[in-house]
């Protein structure tokens, strides 16, 4: 054959050869991708500009959203798909479509709304508040204060950036928390062995599966990002090229072939001398960082990375007794601190709940529910989406990692590191969220195994790759939507809300008491909240059967003011009431009450000789308990100025 016949071979052989081949930086063509990115963003736009988030109802904000929106949502998951499996790989439009993505999905929610959403946010802000005014930390308060790493961060923060208040940035955590992960994951899927488009699809799932709402103004946000961070470390620094061999021989078994070694990914940078003085001395850093910050976190990663040595995948194992020497000498100290109030499940701590918790992990992993109480249709049905997902996932994990060893591709370090957070479920159902913080520690992992069951087999990202892609990503984010989305507006905090609870750390009495109609609303948020701590707070009234199930008025006034005068002796200052349209709203989609029913109270209360006005907002009012008998003053509607 002549040099001129076999040049068209040649050329079809290096298109091939091509075909995972980076793209320059700056396309010089246009791409069918560009067309659907432009009009998903143009689509998602228009929809917010029409979006009414107050016609929330019990389907949350799926109900407020225009058509458009899912429109844009499905364009973009179109786009994805043509540029993933484009001839070229593209950095530049995989990262805009990515940063797009988390915008879209995670960004909703902070441009809807005037105030940071989930009212446990608001806590946070009043111990960073704390630590700005004092520049110290007072154990004796809280349990935040004895895990202050992530208070002192946002403190700092704070004072260099000229920010007074976390109030004003706080509602953005979830979108550069989420960009801060997909940049870290990034890193670390290099360390794994998958191809260049396997590590932008598992990037793209990631986005879309984490639904678990840990990434707003809170420390488990950091210490998820930190612990991203050490892993990345260890696994570009520490990991180990060869198991030992009886992994080994279990893979063999497994895959049914016969392989001396496996690749552990792209060899790592070299690590001696002062890059590894200083390499250890940034793991060992921001691994205490996650200690101080998070009571959960460190535990979860030891134990991935104790399981990651027991199986020979970590060199220089002395490393991982060190991060269990610091995690248990900063716990040591605080064991008296637990002991002597109440742990994170919210009971006494003492030996015989642990023994309890070892034996029942499959209750530990039970998720709280909805308490006996029946909840409108469309909230039963949103909440079906989390399970869903979270199933889903880890069931395409499952087959991503029988594709890998078939295909004789390293599998025993994702298949460690994704099933070692299911080991907190022999140590407490964590408040009923466990099942939740398994699923986000094992993300990381269970995505970069579903990239594998995706992946096309022989390596050719063809057109049929693309709609599986785009079919598995649009029903990741239908799921992501039904699951977070459809329960916003039980989150929500409105303006007036905050407004009313600053007003009453700025005037009520040290020593005073804050009751609340129901309990998302937005308490401790100022850097004086300590001084509100003394006596015992009255619990939300949708949690007493005697204010549930039938709507509240004059009726329930007697049994109100009984209730909130056992809270009084004992109280160095006087007990209030807060209610508000939010409390309203939670009350009546989890079905605690009818609808209205706490504006209901708000009208009886102002007629009440017992009770004064104290503050009203426009979404929020206060009220007083009096001592003795008053004349009835009436201000104003509910929740109205």
């Amino acid at each position: 054959m002549s040099m001129a016949s076999s040049r068209p071979l040649l050329v079809l052989a290096s298109r091939r050869r091509a075909a995972d081949v980076a793209e320059p930086l700056l396309a010089r063509r246009l791409h069918p991708s560009d067309v659907s990115f432009v009009a998903a963003i143009v689509l998602w736009v228009v929809a917010l500009a029409g979006t009414r988030p107050d016609a929330m109802d019990d389907w949350g904000l799926l109900r407020a959203l225009p058509v458009t929106f899912f429109v844009a949502v499905g364009l973009l998951m179109l786009s994805i798909g043509l540029v993933l499996t484009a001839e070229r790989v593209s950095p530049l439009r995989l990262g805009l479509h990515l940063v797009a993505l988390v915008v879209v999905l995670h960004g909703t929610v902070p441009l809807l709304f005037p105030a940071t959403n989930y009212p446990w946010a608001y806590k946070h802000m009043g111990v960073v508040g704390y630590i700005d005014l004092h520049g110290s930390l007072d154990p004796s308060i809280d349990i935040y204060q004895n895990w202050p790493g992530f208070f002192a961060v946002a403190a700092l923060f704070g004072r260099i950036a000229g920010v007074g208040s976390p109030l004003v940035y706080a509602k953005w955590s979830p979108v550069y928390f989420n960009l801060l992960l997909c940049l870290e994951l990034a890193f670390i899927l290099r360390r794994l062995g998958l191809g260049r488009r396997e590590r932008w699809l598992a990037l793209f799932l990631f986005v879309a599966a984490n639904w678990v709402g840990q990434d707003y103004f809170a420390p488990q946000a950091l210490t998820f990002v930190l612990c991203l961070a050490v892993y990345g470390m260890v696994l570009a620094w520490l990991q180990a090229d060869r198991p030992p061999a009886p992994a080994r021989a279990l893979r063999r078994r497994a895959c049914r072939v016969a392989r001396p070694a496996e690749a552990a990914g792209p060899p790592g940078p070299a690590f001696s001398g002062w890059s590894r003085v200083v390499g250890l001395g940034t793991l060992f850093a921001v691994f205490t960082v996650v200690v101080v910050s998070h009571q959960l976190s460190p535990y979860l990663v030891v134990s991935g990375l104790v399981l990651l040595a027991l199986v020979g995948r970590l060199r220089s194992r002395w490393v991982v007794v060190v991060l269990a020497v610091i995690m248990f000498g900063y716990l040591v100290p605080h064991l008296p601190y637990l002991r002597d109030s109440r742990n994170l499940a919210g009971s006494p701590l003492n030996p015989r709940d642990v023994l309890d918790a070892l034996s029942n992990p499959f209750d530990n992993l039970q998720a709280h529910g909805f308490d006996g109480v029946s909840p409108r249709p469309g909230r039963a049905l949103t909440a079906l989406g989390a399970p869903a997902l979270m199933l889903g996932m880890w069931l395409l994990a499952v087959v991503g990692a029988f594709r890998r060893l078939r295909s004789r591709r390293p599998v025993l370090l994702l298949a460690v590191l994704g099933c070692a957070p299911a080991l907190l479920a022999f140590g407490q159902n964590y408040g009923g969220e466990a099942i939740f913080r398994i699923y986000l520690f094992s993300l990381p992992w269970v995505v970069a195994l579903a990239a594998s069951a995706l992946a096309p087999r022989r390596g050719r990202w063809r057109a049929a790759t693309g709609l599986v892609v785009v079919l598995v990503l649009s029903g990741t984010a239908a799921l992501f939507m039904s699951a977070f989305y459809g329960s916003v507006e039980l989150y929500r905090v409105r303006p007036g809300a905050v407004a009313a609870v600053r007003y009453f750390y700025s005037h009520a009495e040290p020593g005073s008491v804050l009751g609340l109609g129901a309990p998302n609303a937005p308490t401790r948020l100022a850097a004086n909240y300590d001084e509100f701590r003394a006596g015992s707070t009255p619990p939300p009234l949708t949690t007493l059967a005697a204010f549930q199930g039938h709507p509240l008025g004059a009726a329930d006034v007697p049994a109100l003011s009984a209730l909130y005068d056992e809270h009084v002796a004992g109280t160095p200052g006087h007990v209030y009431l807060l209610l508000g349209a939010d409390q309203d709203v939670y009350a009546a989609v989890l079905g605690y009450m009818p609808a209205g029913s706490l504006a209901g109270l708000d009208r009886a209360l102002s007629w009440s000789s017992r009770w004064q006005l104290f503050h009203r907002e426009p979404d929020a009012v206060i009220y007083e308990l009096l001592p003795e008998a008053a004349p009835p003053l009436a201000v104003g509607g509910p929740f109205s100025e």
